[in-house]
């Protein structure tokens, strides 16, 4: 039994066995752990990449024998010591996740079991594996000891067993034109000026303006009113009979927090053949939106590839589309949470802007449906909800007001009120302005700004008008709150 002189809690007690007090004992043998831990790897490594080369079936069976070996002893010599220590070298850490994923199905593991095996939850196991988080090098080693999962090192380090170089692994991409200090600059302009119309991608484009469009967006009312009344199961499967056996790509426009989007691929993931399949582009100009959409998207969907595109789908016909095709591919574009309504003339973007389109490709659009036709405006007054309460949402005005507080010099009072439109492009659609008028200091004239645009439309109506300009309709989902169908989903195919 080894005797301690010092005080049981003291900083400065000392090992029986050197005079080194013990926290630097520790240290040095963390350190000599951590060599052998990397003369393992080392030896790991070069043993799967003889298995690469090797022909003679008894040499594979020995190199498979002697990783098992090596995979038992790195296993015996990980501790808790480096639970927080980072493992050296480049890690790829999407790719790394997408391959953990491949060898776990393969073993047919589930995430709860991994995690068990490796010391961690099932949902840390999940969050690897969609690069939300990164294991500690405890865990990575861990990962690499277990037989079933045929880790290698390459996958950690990018060593690759032919020596070749690995290449960056983008997530994202800047579309041409996209330039938000020219857009907050234009902003900036038109609220200095004496009134006018904002463009409406402009009032998602700050960072305050996207935390306060989201708070407005996350509430529970807005959530029981729209995302979680939509009919997905039906909406996948339609989706679904169409992509058959092909790889789908979705490219959400708009896309926001993405979490529209998201609940959709989740439905769609269940129906496809592989989830490895499915590969979602997330499309906003405005970054801090894209950036929570992807966050989101990457915690959420597991094994599907999601990319982030700062852009602005206005100008879709300028990007680059399209990638090798080694198997069919299915293309939806989706323009969720009403986002239609974004849109100066419907019929021009559908005809113009998506041109590029191919033969196939999918649409998937939800509105919100006509309270009366746009030939009867009073009957609108008198049954539009939104028309009938005169005002918008407290949450509401405080994100449209927030643009020109900021940027609109002397203003001194915003107040808003709701206007309808019955001259809309589309026959049968109507829209709702939201008017701000801004009292200005030191007497100055009030300025009036069309701050956002709501569209109701009739769906028949809008399905034919698009059915002219070569997007033929396949389906049209109605739904609503205690079944007002107040609300539509429309799935179109182009010509």
């Amino acid at each position: 039994m080894l005797a301690q002189n010092t005080p049981a809690g003291s900083s400065n007690r000392k090992s029986a066995l050197t005079n080194k007090p013990t926290h630097e004992l520790d240290a040095a043998l963390q350190n000599r752990l951590e060599s052998i831990q990397d003369k393992l790897l080392d030896a790991l490594h070069d043993a799967q990449s003889l298995t690469q080369v090797a022909r003679n079936n008894d040499d594979i069976a020995s190199l498979t024998a002697s990783i098992t070996h090596i995979q038992l002893a790195l296993s015996s010599v990980t501790t808790d010591w480096s639970a927080e220590a980072e493992i050296k070298g480049p890690i790829n850490w999407k790719l790394f996740g997408e391959r953990l994923y491949h060898r776990r199905s393969e073993a047919k593991l589930s995430q709860k079991e991994v995690g068990a095996k490796s010391g961690v939850t099932g949902t840390f196991i999940r969050y690897i594996e969609n690069a939300v988080k990164h294991p500690s090098r405890k865990t990575l080693l861990r990962l690499l000891a277990i037989p079933e999962l045929k880790m290698k090192v390459s996958d950690v380090t990018q060593r690759s067993p032919d020596g070749v170089e690995t290449t960056w692994l983008p997530t994202a991409y800047l579309a041409p034109r996209y330039d938000p200090v020219r857009m907050m600059m234009k902003m900036t302009s038109l609220l200095s000026g004496s009134g006018g119309q904002l463009e409406q991608s402009l009032i998602y484009l700050e960072p305050q303006s996207a935390a306060d469009w989201m708070a407005t967006s996350n509430t529970a009312a807005y959530s029981d009113a729209y995302r979680s009344i939509i009919p997905f199961p039906a909406i996948a499967k339609s989706i679904s009979d169409f992509a058959g056996q092909s790889m789908l790509e979705i490219n959400a426009l708009g896309c926001g927090d993405g979490k529209t989007e998201v609940m959709l691929v989740k439905r769609l993931s269940d129906l496809l053949p592989s989830r490895s399949g499915i590969r979602l582009n997330l499309l906003d100009v405005s970054h801090s939106l894209l950036i929570e959409a992807n966050t989101h998207a990457n915690a959420v969907l597991e094994g599907v590839s999601v990319f982030a595109i700062h852009g602005d789908f206005h100008e879709l016909p300028s990007y680059p589309q399209g990638q090798p095709k080694s198997r069919p591919i299915c293309r939806l574009f989706t323009m969720l949470g009403y986002t239609l309504v974004n849109l100066q003339d419907e019929v021009r973007f559908f005809r113009d802007t998506l041109s590029g389109c191919d033969t196939g490709d999918l649409f998937l659009v939800d509105i919100l449906t006509v309270a009366a036709p746009p030939e009867q405006p009073d009957e609108i007054l008198r049954l539009d909800p939104a028309l009938r309460a005169k005002q918008l949402r407290s949450s509401h005005e405080a994100w449209l007001s927030g643009p020109i507080r900021r940027h609109c010099a002397g203003a001194t009072d915003v107040k808003f009120n709701l206007e309808l439109d019955t001259q809309c492009p589309v026959p049968g659609s109507y829209g709702i302005d939201v008017i701000a008028t801004v009292t200005m200091s030191g007497g100055k004239p009030q300025r009036r700004f069309l701050m956002q645009r709501f569209r109701r439309y009739d769906p028949q109506k809008l399905a034919d008008t698009l059915a002219a300009v070569g997007w033929e309709q396949q389906a049209i989902f109605l739904y609503g709150a205690d079944d007002s169908k107040s609300l539509a989903a429309l799935l179109f195919r182009k010509r």
